[in-house]
């Protein structure tokens, strides 16, 4: 029943809505509360995470389940789903609640509550245009997610450095680590598409030499997290890239040129201001 008290066109602003405001609440809690209760507070804001997901579903389900098309339909994209409207969602929260823990700084709040809402508001109309459009990932759907895991890959890689200076963790492991991240994001890419051979051998390669670079730079540089974090960021988002360009037969010589340049010139930039 509660499914259908808010209008479902401006659902996904309303729950993005909700969870902002909750976000803030977060803030205050870490502001004045031990961390018990900042951590507590996210597992219950998580609730109503999973709440809309799982209305969401209910509601599209039920209004396909006369037509047997969209449930072969249904059947087929159980997958999709469970990776793309539970898990990645699930993590990006779960990487906005470690980023909001590592950086509390109160300068950073307004662009934390924005960029909570914006995100979460992306994704629910993302996931109700997938139903709405019979259980297909169109085209600009694509380029939404690649857009939220580059974020996600940002958010969780700089969270799991945070937690290494804080604890100060063996350097080899985190390294690993958040290369894992940057990897699982890249099979998250290539999944919603399809099995390309080539680039799950490129998303490996790709993890072994994140994992070197982080190593690298934390034991050999002082460059900061946040610069760190974004490095790795734009190595997820130059993968996707190519991605893209392959499946449109737009990858040339000269695109992969045009990328390693501007790859060297983000490279450069963030060793001079992130230092």
């Amino acid at each position: 029943m509660f499914a259908h008290v808010l209008d479902l066109k401006k659902r996904p602003f309303i729950y993005a809505l909700f969870l902002s405001v909750g976000f803030l609440f977060l803030l205050t809690f870490l502001e004045s509360l031990p961390s018990i209760y900042f951590f507590g507070a996210s597992a219950l804001l998580y609730l109503l995470l999973v709440l809309e997901l799982y209305l969401a579903a209910n509601h599209y389900h039920v209004l396909h389940k006369k037509n047997a098309k969209t449930i072969y339909e249904l059947e087929h994209h159980k997958s999709v789903q469970y990776l793309h409207h539970l898990v990645f969602p699930s993590a990006l929260y779960f990487s906005l609640v470690f980023f909001v823990y590592f950086n509390n700084q109160p300068s950073m709040y307004l662009l934390m509550i924005i960029s909570c809402f914006a995100l979460f508001y992306i994704l629910f109309e993302n996931i109700y245009a997938f139903y709405r459009h019979e259980f297909s990932l169109t085209k600009s759907t694509n380029y939404i997610y690649d857009l939220v895991s580059s974020i996600l890959a940002f958010l969780a890689v700089n969270s799991v450095l945070n937690w290494y200076l804080h604890e100060n963790l063996d350097v080899k492991a985190i390294s690993v680590l958040a290369g894992l991240i940057i990897l699982l994001l890249g099979l998250f890419s290539v999944a919603r598409h399809a099995f390309i051979k080539s680039f799950l051998i490129a998303i490996v390669v790709i993890f072994i030499t994140d994992s070197i670079l982080i190593y690298a730079l934390l034991k050999h540089s002082s460059m900061n997290v946040m610069s760190i974090a974004a490095l790795s960021s734009g190595i997820l988002i130059m993968f996707n890239s190519f991605l893209t360009h392959y499946l449109e037969k737009s990858l040339k010589k000269d695109v992969v040129y045009e990328y390693f340049l501007i790859g060297l010139l983000i490279l450069s930039l963030l060793y001079l201001y992130g230092v």
